[in-house]
């Protein structure tokens, strides 16, 4: 298959999944990339999508189940950037009941890695960026047997953690991970 506009033109053309109101956007807007552009933004809460509607306009935002979606209408996007933000309520250290991979909410995460990414790159229209922002304890939920400072010491890996970077490896992605803190970016709170 022939390369889509955006991998010719070297363009990014992004698409935002778990977009709440719009701050992973925000972020690629403000980063001073030449041209880069948001194509589409996902979420399933419709007042985010209101309040993101009126910071970046009506035609981007779409109210969906982001477990339905797939690989053929994403390619029509020709996006060649991910920007997830999914939900951290399965890997925060702050929810004692917190079940990672296993909660219901992680389900459309991994339906994207598992379904969709795997369904694009078998069309050639994967994209060539993927920025996954989440809690640190996405690094270390799996396990509520050894305490969180065990994790953060010896960098074991949680289990969507894991599954994540084995999936992009095995689609040959080259990963990175940083755990960033907002005082680094001159932010006392966020």
């Amino acid at each position: 298959m022939s390369m889509s506009d955006s991998q010719r033109t070297g363009t990014i053309r992004a698409i935002e999944f778990y977009s709440g109101i719009g701050g992973l956007h925000l972020a690629l807007h403000r980063s001073g990339i030449p041209g880069a552009t948001v194509v589409a933004a996902y979420d399933w809460d419709q007042t985010a999508c209101q309040v993101y509607a009126e910071n970046f306009g009506t035609d981007i935002v779409h109210k969906a189940d982001i477990a339905t979606l797939a690989a053929p209408d994403l390619a029509k996007l020709d996006a060649n950037m991910w920007l997830l933000s999914p939900s951290c309520q399965p890997y925060t250290v702050l929810n004692p009941s917190a079940k990672g991979a296993a909660d219901p909410r992680a389900q459309s995460f991994l339906h994207l890695i598992d379904n969709v990414l795997p369904g694009l790159s078998t069309l050639d229209m994967h994209p060539r960026y993927l920025l996954v922002e989440n809690v640190a304890g996405f690094q270390v939920s799996g396990s509520k047997q050894t305490p969180i400072w065990h994790f953060l010491i010896y960098r074991k890996d949680s289990t969507t953690r894991h599954h994540l970077v084995s999936a992009l490896q095995k689609l040959g992605y080259v990963t990175a991970e940083f755990t960033l803190n907002p005082l680094q970016f001159g932010y006392s709170k966020l």
